[in-house]
């Protein structure tokens, strides 16, 4: 059984039809499994509240929009759908469909069964009705069954079985095995539930089932094909070969179709799509009336399943041979017979008479009759032989004249043709146009310019020719004319604009660029218009010196369909209709659809594309004419009506770096919004948006626009393409939008669109920068940090350093290091302890803090064993060691008193343990990495002090040794020698004398050698032993001479440091000064005073010997020596003398740099 797809025509919306005439047009058009479907075999059909087509087959349903067939044949738990018996849309714009194998609804890119799975009876669901609540009636296999709108969730799972009327099963007890089956089932007006089965129809209302029709007791083979319930009381339906039956308040009428068709009439009310026996009908139930019929038996469908009407105007029949479209259509199609199987017409001419003539090719001139056309002047001979008939023209002696493609002008006149080509003077033989001045001057137009057509009062005619010369084209042809405002004769053709003054053509450049002109008119209004190749429709005007100029230019932009017209014509109501190579193409100048441009071609019933040479021509009932080689139309104006239905636009899918990321559509307003703010990855930029735009009237006339807001400045023309592919996009936010207008001229509602982010890589995010200016600051933070500890580091190194200087021995640097470890570093102690190698202890060596208050003496000096304590375990691994917390560390030895944390740093010194720095603080974990920093860096200087020092002392006790040895005992030989020699009174004076000097010299030189062994061997480095030896000279020189001589020590010597240098020179000084009393003073007294103070040491040698006068004695070597010995050590020598008065030798010692206390 078929069943009855009546949908609510609803009579206020406009469509593309015809308006009440007789002679319906269609157009038709069938898709098959050739298109893309499943399989031929089309069982139901329907449209969601997106505008997609759902088309249900026998193998699954398949989603149309206007392009292909997207085809769905399992759920998402793989259930086969098999028969789709019916298609609906619930208040929700669910959509749901009824198999066989049960219920299931589409949600995004996929079907779900709801219903449940069971062996026990059939699942199969016929049809489905969505009520005022949103619950679904269904017509299953089993019965009729209600689902409350609750119960219609995604994770419900519906026991049909549980939801068949409980009154089913007894109401149709008696009627047979299969009367249970419900088939159809639908809602009327009031809410009642009408279902029917092959013979029985029902009706539920106010939870009552009865039956209100049954055929089953008249044993009819004639089944219910279709009900059509108006109210609970009034009920249509068709049986087969039956036609239209009406139950009224139980009473059972037969309608006979044939009276109820009124072609010409409105009925009241809602009309109703009815399927039935004889085809297809609009029904207006309220006045039983049909004012549209269409018997798909004439279109060979003998079967049909289903129908709906949609909003567009389109009827989509389904039957078992495949999908119909189907479309009224207001071009009326005419056929000529002119003999090559084609109905071509190139020329139009409505005659004096009312008659419309046609001129085809090989001179062929037809006659519209009634319904038909036949051949014209058959008894005259043919216009033209071979030629097309291009341009007909009648003038006010009546006469016709032709103009035709290459075989010159022609005339009927009284009964004859007479023929004129380039011989009888005409400009060429190629004849397009006629074109008749105010002036009443006649003009043929045609290949390379122009003639006009003289006529004295005779008849006779002669012609006068105007030419061009070709430019940018083979024939320089022109096609059309028009008179200028000051009488000049505008021509448009191949070469462009020209026009004729006088007797000259002149160009005119219209665009600034070369122009091919197909047709130029003038419309009531004196608006010129100009159909070119290329550039589309020009709208021109005359300026105010006559020259033509462009207004407005009409493309594509502007919704034509081609950029290419061919002819020309203005409708009565003033309004602008162009053919082109691809249809045809209306422009709203004024009245109803004023600024609206539409389109027209094969879809909407005009000639299908191809054609050539195309011509328009209005009649004087304003019915506009269509020729062309491949086809003759003709409609009116008036019976235009333009849909109002706007082409929805939606996003159909995603790929990203090539794949895929959804099948399902995803648009403004709807809960399936896929990646309604999509983040992608900054390596996933490049994307692929696919889209489209439904309009089943043409949807290949629709074009698209799109932008992406980030890289597009603003929408950009897609012309047909329905994706758009983005490369290499950079991270940023993004928003797609597509908007479509199709041929009619509607834009859609809204533009589609989506946004979605590309993530910029980590490094190239804000967090990321961020985070490296954080960084950054942070690391030149630490930079400067480290840094300035590296300065101040640096800075207390050289402090240290600087406090070094002069500093020799071991004991000196480590006093040093101890006393600014306490100023530099801000210890509160610091012990520095040398190893006695011997005993194999560290001994302390230097203190400063509480072991050292007045920087004289260690208390109570410790001594710690190698290996034992800290220091000792230093000391034993070579390896420095800071303890944050000495109560845990069970190494810790109490010196003066007990500290929280101690550091200790070994001083290496040839790669061994010479001496160990110790510090330690009443605070826990005082000492950080800096202060050990520090401490190995001073250690390592100290270590290389040391370890030059001893390297010295090491020399030193070296060169005293092999002096003492060497050259010592060498002098000592020579000066016993000439000892010896001079005791055996040599005989030669000369010889004695020779050999006093030897003696003189070699002791002399004896002595210096001592001093030098002396001040070089360590042994005598300290201030001290210097004085020692200045008291051991005195003894030796002044006591053999019974001088009196006093030695007077002033100030702490014990502190005193001075650098071999200083106490060579310094000793030397006051060793001259001794002799230089002693041997040439005559004193017998010599008085010696070392005074230590403030930062100076002072020597003072004074005797009371005769003296000299300044100026008069000449200084000797012994004195100048003095004075460079004393600058040498940067100090002052004053010698003071007066004769009688004695000498007095003052040597005054600068300590800075020599001596730290």
């Amino acid at each position: 059984m078929r069943k009855g797809g009546y949908k609510l025509l609803l009579t206020t919306l406009l469509v593309v039809a015809l308006r009440s005439i007789s002679a319906q047009e269609f157009t038709y058009q069938i898709f098959t499994a050739a298109h893309g479907l499943p399989t031929s075999e089309i069982i139901s059909v329907g449209k969601d509240s997106k505008g997609f087509l759902w088309v249900g087959t026998m193998l699954g349903v398949s989603r149309f929009d206007g392009y292909s067939f997207e085809n769905f044949q399992y759920s998402s738990g793989n259930n086969f759908l098999g028969q789709v018996n019916c298609i609906e849309v619930d208040k929700q714009e669910k959509l749901w469909i009824g198999t066989n194998s049960g219920l299931y609804y589409f949600d995004e890119s996929t079907f779900f069964k709801i219903s449940a799975d069971t062996k026990h009876y059939p699942q199969g669901v016929n049809d489905i009705v969505c009520d005022d609540k949103g619950g679904l009636w269904l017509a299953t296999e089993s019965g009729p069954a209600y689902i409350p709108a609750a119960d219609l969730t995604s994770s419900n799972i519906i026991d049909l079985q549980k939801k068949i009327l409980s009154q089913w099963a007894v109401i149709t007890q008696r009627t047979g095995k299969d009367s249970k089956r419900a088939v159809t089932i639908r809602k009327a007006g009031d809410g009642s539930i009408f279902i029917a089965n092959f013979n029985s129809i029902y009706r539920y209302y106010d939870d009552s089932l009865v039956c209100v029709y049954s055929n089953y007791d008249l044993k009819s083979n004639f089944q219910i094909q279709s009900i059509f319930p108006v109210s609970r009381d009034k009920i249509y339906f068709d049986e087969a070969k039956q036609q239209l039956h009406k139950i009224e308040n139980g009473k059972l009428v037969k309608l006979n179709l044939a009276t109820l068709y009124h072609p010409n009439l409105s009925g009241k009310g809602d009309a109703i799509i009815y399927l039935g026996t004889s085809g297809i009908a609009s029904f207006y139930p309220e006045s039983e009336l049909i004012n549209f019929r269409l018997n798909t038996f004439d279109i060979g469908v003998i079967w049909p399943s289903d129908v709906i009407y949609d909003s567009t105007g389109i009827y989509w029949l389904a039957t078992h041979d495949g999908l119909y479209k189907i479309k009224q259509s207001v071009f009326t199609k005419h056929s000529i017979k002119t003999g090559n199987n084609r109905s071509e017409c190139y020329s139009f001419l409505e005659n004096s008479d009312g008659e419309l003539l046609m001129g085809a090719n090989r001179g062929k001139l037809f006659v519209k009759n009634e319904n038909s056309f036949s051949a014209y002047l058959t008894k005259a001979p043919k216009i033209f032989p071979f030629a097309e008939i291009f341009g007909m023209y009648q003038d006010k002696r009546e006469w016709i004249w032709f103009g035709s493609g290459y075989q010159g002008l022609a005339v009927y006149k009284d009964t004859e043709i007479k023929n004129f080509t380039e011989k009888d003077g005409i400009h060429d033989n190629s004849i397009r146009y006629f074109l008749e001045t105010a002036s009443k001057r006649l003009f043929a137009v045609g290949d390379m310019g122009l003639t006009e057509i003289l006529i004295n009062n005779n008849g006779v005619i002669r012609f006068n020719k105007f030419y061009i010369r070709k430019r940018i084209s083979q024939y320089a042809t022109f096609f059309s004319a028009i008179e200028g405002p000051d009488g000049k004769i505008w021509l448009g053709g191949e070469e462009g604009i020209f026009y004729l003054k006088g007797d000259s053509i002149f160009g005119h450049n219209l665009t600034n660029r070369d122009l091919y002109v197909y047709d130029i008119k003038k419309d009531r209004t004196g608006k010129i218009w100009v159909a070119t190749s290329g550039e589309g429709i020009l709208q021109c005007r005359f300026d105010n010196e006559n020259q033509l100029t462009v207004e407005q230019k009409f493309t594509e932009r502007n919704g034509l369909n081609t950029s290419v017209f061919m002819s020309l014509l203005s409708d009565e109501e003033g309004n602008l209709w162009a053919a082109s190579p691809k249809g045809l193409s209306y422009i709203g100048i004024r009245g109803t659809y004023k600024g609206i441009v539409l389109n027209f071609d094969e879809n909407d019933g005009f000639v299908k594309s191809g054609y050539i040479n195309p011509v328009l021509y209005r009649d004087k009932k304003g019915t506009i004419w269509f020729g062309s080689s491949n086809g003759i139309v003709s409609f009116k104006p008036t019976d235009i009506n333009v849909s109002a239905i706007k082409p929805p636009v939606h996003l159909m899918g995603l790929e990203i770096q090539g794949n895929r990321s959804s099948t399902g559509t995803f648009s403004n307003g709807h809960k399936d919004n896929l990646h309604a703010d999509l983040l992608l990855p900054y390596y996933k930029n490049s994307v692929t948006i696919s889209y489209t735009a439904i309009d089943f009237n043409n949807s290949d006339a629709i074009r698209y626009f799109y932008q992406l807001e980030g890289v597009d400045t603003g929408y950009l023309y897609a012309r047909k393409l329905r994706s758009i592919n983005y490369r290499n996009l950079k991270p940023g936010h993004y928003r797609f939008s597509v908007k479509a207008i199709n041929d009619k001229f509607m834009w859609s509602e809204q533009p589609a669109s989506f946004s979605f982010t590309i993530a910029p890589p980590f490094w190239k995010t804000w967090i990321f920068i961020i985070a490296c200016i954080l960084l950054g600051l942070l690391i030149i933070y630490r930079l400067y940090i480290l840094l300035r500890q590296k300065y101040q580091t640096q800075k207390i190194l050289n402090q240290f350093i600087t406090a070094l200087y002069g500093k020799n021995t071991p004991e000196e640097i480590f006093k040093s290091i101890a006393y600014n470890c306490i100023n530099q570093l801000g210890f509160v102690d610091c012990v520095v302890y040398q190893l006695d190698d011997a005993r194999r202890v560290m001994v302390q060596k230097a203190a400063a803090g509480p072991k050292n208050p007045d920087g004289n003496e260690i208390i109570s000096p410790i001594e710690i064993a190698i290996g034992k304590g800290i220091v000792g375990t230093v000391a034993k691994t070579g390896k420095p060691e800071i303890v944050g917390n000495t109560a845990r560390d069970s190494r810790y030895i109490v010196d003066d008193a007990k500290r929280a944390s101690e550091i200790a740093v070994p001083i290496m010194v040839d790669g061994e343990v010479y001496g160990v720095i110790d510090s330690e603080h009443p605070k826990k974990n005082f000492y950080r990495k800096y202060h050990l920093h520090i401490l190995k860096s001073i250690a390592q200087t100290c270590a290389i002090r040391i370890s030059k020092y001893l390297g010295e002392e090491k020399l030193r006790s070296k060169i005293a040794r092999d002096l003492h040895d060497d050259v010592g005992s060498t002098l000592s030989s020579i000066n016993i020698i000439s000892k010896i020699a001079l005791q055996k009174n040599p005989e030669d004076a000369m010889v004695a004398e020779y050999l006093s000097k030897i003696n003189e010299n070699s002791g002399r030189m004896l002595e210096s050698m001592s001093d030098i062994v002396w001040a070089i061997n360590p042994a005598n480095d300290t201030v001290e032993k210097v004085i020692l030896r200045m008291k051991e000279f005195a003894a030796e020189i002044l006591e053999p001479l019974n001088i009196q001589y006093t030695f007077i020590e002033s100030g702490n010597f014990s502190t005193l440091q001075l650098n071999l240098s200083q106490r060579k020179d310094f000793y030397l000084i006051f060793k001259e000064a001794i002799n230089n009393s002693a041997k040439y003073s005559a004193c017998s007294k010599i008085e010696v005073e070392l005074i230590h103070e403030g930062g100076s040491v002072h020597l003072s040698v004074k005797d009371n010997g005769k003296g000299f006068a300044e100026g008069k004695t000449r200084y000797g070597n012994g004195l100048r020596n003095m004075q460079d010995r004393a600058l040498s050590m940067q100090a002052t020598l004053q010698i003071e003398t007066e004769e009688g008065k004695g000498v007095h030798v003052h040597l005054s010692i600068p300590l800075q740099g020599a001596a730290v206390t």
